[in-house]
């Protein structure tokens, strides 16, 4: 990724609100947004622990996609909401991103500027969260995921190329690719990415 200035920019827009897009939102926020601009988040890093059934998944072939866990870093995408979408791009993440818990988080875009964002976090509560699959069960969903959107491979594949896209290099997710091509045999990502 481009190096980040450190100078402290406003933590919020005037002009709107933010939306900070780990997963899928990087590539197909699926709302009209002002300004989209790389960004990172210290406090939350990215895991692959949400079970997909619709998206990414079916019932009968589940997939895997991410969700953000407490701890670490997170290179992602900042979307700026202007004003006058703000009411119906709120009730599409409502619908969109039902099984996560909905939190602010303070980014830090690659312009320096500082800004707080919603997000998605770990929803302990959710039964489609995984938490502590082994990396052979996380291979072996991430391989069968069929869904509405997609495979759960393709989401992954397009995590590492947006990332690649803003100048990231993200390795955790690298390894995670990885093994999934190598059938799991001998790989040894936590899980992260």
């Amino acid at each position: 990724m481009r190096r980040l200035r450190t100078d402290s920019g406003k933590s919020e827009d005037a002009g709107g609100w933010w939306v900070f897009g780990f997963g899928s939102l990087m590539w197909d926020p699926g709302f009209e947004f002002a300004e989209q601009r790389a960004g990172l988040v210290h406090g939350w890093h990215r895991r692959f622990t949400l079970i997909s059934n619709e998206s990414w998944g079916s019932r009968e072939r589940p997939g895997l996609c991410a969700a953000l866990h407490p701890g670490g870093s997170v290179y992602g995408r900042a979307f700026r909401v202007a004003g006058a979408h703000a009411e119906p791009v709120r009730r599409t993440l409502e619908r969109r991103e039902n099984a996560y818990r909905h939190v602010t988080v303070s980014a830090r875009l690659d312009d320096g500027r500082r800004i707080a964002a919603l997000s998605f976090v770990y929803n302990p509560d959710c039964p489609r969260f995984a938490p502590d699959l082994d990396v052979a069960t996380q291979c072996a969903l991430i391989r069968q995921g069929v869904g509405a959107k997609g495979t759960s491979l393709e989401y992954l594949e397009n995590v590492i190329a947006r990332l690649r896209d803003d100048g990231a290099t993200p390795r955790r997710c690298m390894r995670l690719l990885r093994a999934v091509r190598e059938n799991g045999a001998g790989a040894k990502p936590d899980g992260s990415g």
